[in-house]
Order: C-alpha cells, then structure tokens, then sequence
C-alpha cells in the first residue's frame, strides 16, 4: 500500500513538472489568434506524442493537416470564447477540442482547456 502511494505521489509531482516548465508567455484573444494565424501554415509538434507536422487554418473556417510521414487530415476550425476549437475528419474521431494559445517569443505554446500544454508551434 505505501509503495502505491509513493508511486501515486511521483506521478503527480512529474505532472507539476511538467507544467511548471511550460512555457507561459502572453494569452492571444480569439481575435488576436485570427490575425496572427489564419491562412498562414504552422509548423508544429505535439507534445503528446512528439511528432511533427503543418497545420494551417483558412479565413473561411476550414483547416489542412499534413506530416512529414504523408498523414493527411481536413477539418474546420472557429474562434471560441478563450481561444479557437477544431474538428479534425480523422484525428479525435471527428469530436470538436478546444485550445487556448500562449505567445511566447516566435513561438505559441497550444493548451487544452484543462490547462495541459497540448502542442508548440511555430509560423512557417
């Protein structure tokens, strides 16, 4: 039982870790995200599972996924109260998934809105 709660306290400390070395920078308004992003390609990776990929999102709310390995995916995207959501055809089944966006630099650090960074990017 004790060995558990150990290993139950190491999980959580690596998961403060984790968040207290993302990088913070400053919030971007939907707007700002609009300005900043649209019809303009991204490259980014996830922090998931680290792979990389181009990302762009169009004024006219549809989106073009591609990755180096030849995986394609379109979707649509919109500006959300905090920040923007998208729809992938493929990626997460279809289910809408919503971000918010930090600037840091050149970078964007990408949140869920459980507040785990989620993906770096940066405009191509």
């Amino acid at each position: 039982m004790r060995f558990a709660h150990i290993v139950l306290a190491a999980l959580i400390l690596a998961g403060c870790q984790t968040t207290a070395d993302s990088p913070t920078g400053d919030l971007l308004t939907p707007e700002q995200i609009k300005t900043e992003w649209s019809g303009r390609p991204l490259t980014a990776t996830s922090m998931n599972s680290g792979n990389s990929f181009s990302v762009t999102f169009k004024a006219d709310g549809t989106s073009a996924l591609s990755n180096a390995a030849g995986f394609q995916d379109t979707g649509t995207w919109r500006l959300s109260e905090a920040g923007y959501c998208t729809v992938w055809r493929t990626i997460r089944n279809g289910a809408e998934e919503c971000f918010t966006v930090r600037k840091s630099g050149s970078g964007y650090w990408i949140y869920k809105l459980n507040g785990s960074l989620d993906t770096k990017a940066i405009l191509s």
